[in-house]
């Protein structure tokens, strides 16, 4: 017979509470495999897209001196902080790295000369410098035989082709008036150009470093060097180039590697240089007691002069500097005929008379033919070996006179007596009646000058 609390009990079983608790237990196991599981995917998606990192390719120049980019390539800590895949080649000449970075195989070149760079821009290749490096240390060697310049005359000199160097020795020798009496023989190294010189295959190499010691060891000695020639108008400068194409597709990646190269330059010229050149001597190929003396004795361009070298726009260019640059523009294409239409007018005097002297200067290294229009009359002669004077209604050539002022020529040539001659000739002639005179519609053959 059954009771009342019989009749209220439920049919089904209950769970029993430490089966509940451990339900409770494996649902909580599961969520935080769940979380640990997408934890480690994100992880390995994280891992995967770091290792998918833009590769970028550095060339740059082996040697006992070192650079921004071997510290970079021997730091690991400073590397990482550029954001990308590195990858260091070493360049034997500038010319051949900037043809890489035509192609498209560089992305950035450290220590490039002036000349390429400038020859690359020239031609619209895709490139911009973006930190100034160092200056040139080169120096020519020569035998003991060669006392002066001038018993270079027949003779011919090796040097790195295409490079800063080939830039200045060119420059030099122009300044000597030797262009056309010595041969220069460009190498695809300053090794070969020295193993060139010590084999008799040239009479002179400009080498730096360690192909300068050794050829001083052998009996040469240096007649000139890199800082000399400088100071004569012919700098040397070495760059960090990148590609146009970077700059444009990864700006940050181009910012961060700037910021390195400046933290680089810093460390192997700081307090502690001699602990990161000495682990820089491996990129650079060379042991390391050799790399720390000759770097910090090397002529680096120091950080608080980028913006001088490096930071003007060419609106924000002096007067001076903007002719200056106009002219190197147009001489990359090593034209046969140059144009100047008044281009020192709006200069001051000061300034004017500096630009005569690079002008003069210019001449002198490419030798080309310049028609140069001015109302200058002293201008005129100065520049000139011959000035057509021009005038008359309808206007034309009166004369043509020349001017028999030997060079090369100087700013202070203006007070000689002959100088004087040629700009009281030339006044006589504008101030004469405008007559029908031989020559007046054309140019006529120009008689050979005296030396």
């Amino acid at each position: 017979m059954s009771t009342p609390a019989d009749v209220s009990r439920p049919a089904g079983r209950q769970v029993p509470v430490y089966k509940r608790k451990r339900r409770r237990i494996y649902a909580a196991i599961g969520a935080a495999a769940i979380v640990a599981i997408a934890l480690i995917i994100w992880a390995v998606t994280q891992g995967s897209s770091g290792t998918a990192l833009p590769g970028f390719t550095i060339t740059y120049g082996q040697g006992t001196v070192a650079n921004s980019d071997s510290i970079i390539a021997s730091d690991p800590a400073l590397a990482k902080t550029i954001p990308a895949g590195l990858h260091f080649v070493p360049f034997d000449a500038g010319v051949t790295a900037i043809a890489e970075m035509r192609s498209g195989s560089l992305e950035a070149i450290s220590g490039v000369g002036n000349p390429p760079v400038v020859g690359a821009i020239g031609t619209d290749t895709g490139i911009t410098v973006v930190i100034a490096q160092s200056f040139d240390a080169d120096a020519l060697i020569v035998p003991p035989s060669i006392t002066a310049p001038a018993q270079l005359a027949g003779k011919s000199v090796g040097v790195l082709v295409g490079s800063s160097e080939d830039y200045e020795l060119r420059g030099w020798l122009a300044l000597e008036h030797l262009t056309s009496s010595v041969k220069v023989i460009g190498f695809a190294s300053e090794q070969a150009a020295s193993a060139a010189y010590l084999g008799g295959s040239v009479s002179a190499a400009y080498v730096q470093a360690g192909p300068e010691a050794a050829l001083i060891a052998k009996g040469g000695h240096p007649i000139t060097d890199a800082e000399q020639i400088a100071k004569l108008g012919v700098p040397g400068l070495n760059v960090v180039a990148v590609a146009d194409s970077v700059i444009k597709s990864d700006p940050t990646l181009v910012q961060k590697y700037v910021c390195a190269e400046v933290q680089a330059t810093r460390l192997f010229t700081g307090p502690q240089a001699a602990k990161y050149l000495t682990n820089s001597a491996s990129v650079q190929g060379v042991p390391g007691n050799l790399i720390v003396t000759a770097t910090k004795s090397y002529p680096f361009i120091p950080l608080s002069q980028q913006l001088y070298w490096l930071g003007s726009f060419p609106h924000e260019l002096s007067g001076g500097m903007q002719r200056r640059a106009a002219f190197a523009r147009a001489m990359v294409t090593r034209p046969s005929l140059l144009l100047m239409d008044e281009p020192f007018g709006a200069l001051d005097a000061i300034t004017r008379v500096r630009m005569h002297e690079f002008l003069l200067r210019m001449w002198e290294r490419y030798r080309i033919t310049i028609i140069f229009v001015t109302h200058d009359i002293e201008e005129a002669v100065l520049l000139s070996d011959r000035v057509a004077v021009m005038g008359g209604r309808p206007p034309g050539i009166r004369e043509v006179i020349d001017v028999p002022l030997h060079r090369p020529r100087h700013a202070i040539d203006v007070d000689t007596e002959e100088f004087l001659e040629v700009k009281r000739q030339i006044r006589a002639s504008l101030i004469a009646p405008a007559v029908n005179r031989p020559g007046r519609d054309r140019l006529p053959a120009r008689q050979p000058r005296k030396e």
